[in-house]
Order: C-alpha cells, then sequence, then structure tokens
C-alpha cells in the first residue's frame, strides 16, 4: 500500500468506512484487465471509484495515477491473470518471450520519442510487435 497517504485523517476515515482492510489489501495493475460488468454494477464499483477519486481531489489520499482507486474500490475482490497477460515491457521484467499483451508502463511508451530510449530493449520489442524495423 506504498501508494496510499496514511497521514491524512479524511484518507483514514474513508478507509474505516468503506471496510478497506488495509493489511489485507492486494494491489494489481489496471494497465491490462478483463471487467465482468455484471460483477462491477453488482458491487457499485463505478461509486466506488468515484468517491476515491473526490476524495483524492480534496486530500491527497493517494498517488500513481488512476491505478489506486481501482485498487482501493475492489478491496482485494479480484482475480489475477496470468503474467502473461500483462508483460510490462522495459521494467526489468523478463516475460517477453511468453507474454500475451506488452504492457508499455509509465514512461517508457515506445509511441513517445523518449519512450523507444528510455527503456533497454523497447525499440525492438516494439518494432518486433509490429512486424517492422527502424520505427
Amino acid at each position: 500500500t506504498h501508494f496510499l497517504n496514511c497521514s491524512s485523517a479524511a484518507a483514514l476515515r474513508r478507509l474505516r468506512d468503506s471496510r478497506v482492510d488495509v493489511g489485507a489489501l492486494d494491489a494489481f495493475n489496471a494497465g491490462v484487465a478483463v471487467v465482468r460488468l455484471d460483477r462491477w454494477a453488482a458491487q457499485g464499483l463505478t461509486k466506488e471509484v468515484e468517491a476515491w477519486v473526490a476524495l483524492n481531489r480534496l486530500t491527497p489520499v493517494f498517488a500513481l495515477g488512476s491505478n489506486p482507486p481501482l485498487v482501493l474500490a475492489t478491496g482485494g475482490r479480484f482475480e489475477p491473470l496470468h503474467p502473461s497477460w500483462n508483460c510490462q515491457v522495459g521494467g526489468g521484467h523478463d516475460c517477453r518471450a511468453n507474454a500475451s499483451v506488452l504492457h508499455w508502463s509509465g514512461e517508457r511508451k515506445p509511441w513517445w520519442g523518449s519512450g523507444l530510449n528510455a527503456a533497454a530493449g523497447a525499440r525492438d520489442a516494439w518494432t518486433t510487435a509490429l512486424g517492422s524495423r527502424g520505427a
């Protein structure tokens, strides 16, 4: 839970009120996610995500972009995908050989000029995925 601002009284109150068990909170990277819309609706997750985002606008509850409100809203109630479905390229992960989906996370996106050069091996992986050379 390195993304939470536990010095915020409002954040701690929201955590308590929403019954999020911080000790059991499991994070996931929503860069690649599969959503069962019937379960999403049944659990009222849109309102949960919106509540976390609204609170974060008033007081800094979390950092690291759009992923934390999804993690907080689900409260650890999710089924993880096999790691091959979220191979994070350029982040020190050696998963490209068995990847189903390449996830260009953070600033290393190959369609950004600086992103191609910032991640070791990213240019080759990107051009191979496109079936071209010298993008």
